[in-house]
């Protein structure tokens, strides 16, 4: 049988001390995280007042002012541009025909693809309305 006195009960006063000990542990945690949010959102301020200002800056350096053409480059540019777009006219010109020629040469015209009534296609509908193979 064991007896009252060889029970080791644990020493009440210890145990108060440890939760104490814990709770400032957690407060100064608890502390210590709110000053580092703190300076998170000083530093996020900043960083969003350094960009604004960057913007800001590069709109004034490179906006539309600076970027200007003056009569000799914009005819230059118009130039180019209608070289580019008569080239591009020919090129699709040339596809067109020997799209026609290739089609003569088969025998017929390509065909569209055959299309379905709305009544029958089961494009997008659930699995219920389709055919099962």
């Amino acid at each position: 049988m064991v007896s009252v006195s060889m029970l080791v009960l644990p020493n009440v006063g210890e145990s108060a001390i440890a939760l104490a000990e814990r709770a400032a542990e957690l407060t100064q945690r608890d502390a210590l995280l709110q000053r580092k949010d703190r300076e998170i959102a000083l530093r996020e301020a900043k960083i969003e007042k350094i960009n604004f200002e960057l913007a800001r800056l590069k709109r004034w350096t490179y906006g539309a002012k600076s970027e200007a053409m003056n009569a000799d480059q914009r005819r230059l540019f118009e130039e180019t541009l209608a070289e580019d777009e008569a080239a591009l006219r020919a090129q699709l010109e040339r596809l067109r025909r020997e799209a026609e020629a290739a089609a003569a040469a088969a025998g017929s015209r390509p065909k569209a693809p055959a299309r379905q009534p709305p009544s029958q296609c089961t494009a997008g509908a659930p699995a219920s309305r389709r055919a099962s193979p």
